[in-house]
C-alpha cells in the first residue's frame, strides 16, 4: 500500500520520493551526533595574546604598571609605541613609570580591567592582520572611591616578521567611559 501522499503518482516516482525521504531522514539524524569542534589553537593563541595586550595598556596598578609598560615594547608594532608615546597614553620612559608608579601609590588610585569577552568580529585583512574585539569593565579607584565603566576595543594583529610572535599594528577604542 502506497502512502496518503502518494495517491495519484506511479510506483517510480512514489519510490523516488520515499528515497530521498528516506535519504533526508539519515543524514538529519546524522546530524544530531556531530559534536562542535574545538576551537583553531592560533585563535585562542591570538585571543589571550589580545587580553594580555589589554592588561598592559590599560591597567593602571602599582603592583603590576612597570612590567606591563615594559611589555609594550613586545606587544605593539613599534611605529604605533611611538604614536601612543607622544599623545601620553603609554609611558615615554623608565623614569616616567616610576613616576607613575609613586603618584598611583601615594593617592591610592588605580584602574583594573576586567575581560568580560574576546571574540573575532569578522575575516583576516588581505595583509593578514586579524581584527579581535575585547570588551569588558575597568574599576577606576581613586581615594578610596571607585567607579565601574564598561570598554570596547578592536585590535589588529599580524606577526612580527622577526620574532613570528603577534603584534599588534593598530587600536581602535570603541568604547571607554
Amino acid at each position: 500500500m502506497l502512502p496518503k501522499f502518494a495517491w495519484g503518482c506511479n510506483k517510480n516516482k512514489t519510490k523516488v520520493v520515499l528515497s530521498c525521504f528516506a535519504l533526508a531522514l539519515t543524514v538529519l539524524s546524522g546530524c544530531a551526533n556531530i559534536r562542535i569542534q574545538p576551537k583553531d589553537p592560533e585563535l585562542i593563541a591570538l585571543g589571550n595574546f589580545a587580553d594580555q595586550v589589554t592588561l598592559h595598556l590599560f591597567e593602571m596598578n602599582p603592583s603590576t604598571y612597570e612590567q606591563y609598560q615594559g611589555m609594550l615594547d613586545k606587544d605593539l608594532d613599534p611605529a604605533l609605541l611611538t604614536q601612543l608615546r607622544s599623545k601620553g597614553s603609554c609611558a615615554k620612559s623608565k623614569e616616567q613609570v616610576k613616576q607613575a608608579v609613586q603618584t598611583m601609590t601615594k593617592t591610592n588610585s588605580r584602574a583594573l580591567i576586567h575581560i568580560e569577552s574576546t571574540t573575532f568580529p569578522s575575516t583576516a585583512t588581505p595583509q593578514g592582520l586579524v581584527p579581535i574585539e575585547v570588551q569588558g569593565t575597568s574599576v577606576k579607584t581613586e581615594k578610596d572611591i571607585s567607579r565601574a565603566s564598561k570598554f570596547d576595543v578592536i585590535y589588529m594583529i599580524g606577526t612580527n616578521v622577526k620574532t613570528k610572535q603577534p603584534l599588534v599594528a593598530s587600536f581602535e577604542i570603541k568604547k571607554f567611559d
